[in-house]
């Protein structure tokens, strides 16, 4: 998906057909610790878990005639890139929004046990942007790593809302040739 490749989201692949399982650990369960000068320290156990992921496929698909394909030079090459941009709309909602079921990954925005911030309707007020950075704070995320994604019309509506009123400030900042940022931080812009 190019919003998470973007965003810096790791994959793994890999292949044939069975469930792969890897470790998974929260960040705050790393053992650490201080120890006085001379002293011995003392061990802890690594809390991990093994999570399992499903295989799951995105898939796209067309009609094409042998007389279009015949008949209109590079026919071909355009409804391939059209389809191209279509299962990486499939995939992309899928990674963000997905449902786990019915053969769609489980999206990001739908993890179990992830801070919520309810936003009033249409775009989020600045104090609603500042209880979403703190919720994110409170679950031990790494500012310095955080992105923003919201879909276009949000995105939009964000550049016109003002933090506070007659500020001339906006929510979303707008600074060539970095593009896009909500409090120093990017946003990227998805359709799906």
């Amino acid at each position: 998906s190019p919003v998470l490749g973007r965003a810096g989201v790791p994959t793994m692949q890999g292949s044939g057909i069975a469930d792969l399982t890897c470790p998974s650990w929260k960040p705050e369960s790393l053992p650490g610790g201080w120890i006085g000068e001379g002293s011995n320290g003392s061990e802890s156990a690594l809390q991990s878990k093994t999570s399992t992921a499903s295989p799951r496929q995105a898939v796209g698909w067309i009609e094409l005639t042998r007389r279009l394909r015949q008949s209109v030079s590079g026919v071909e090459s355009a409804v391939l890139a059209e389809l191209s941009r279509a299962v990486r709309g499939v995939l992309e909602t899928g990674f963000l929004q997905g449902s786990g079921s019915e053969s769609q990954p489980l999206g990001l925005f739908r993890i179990p046990g992830q801070p919520e911030v309810s936003w009033g309707s249409g775009a989020p007020t600045y104090q609603e942007v500042v209880q979403q950075v703190e919720a994110f704070l409170a679950a031990h995320g790494d500012y310095s790593q955080a992105v923003w994604v919201a879909p276009s019309a949000l995105a939009v509506q964000m550049l016109q809302a003002e933090k506070t009123t007659n500020s001339a400030q906006f929510i979303v900042e707008s600074s060539p040739p970095a593009g896009l940022s909500i409090m120093s931080r990017p946003l990227l812009v998805t359709d799906y």
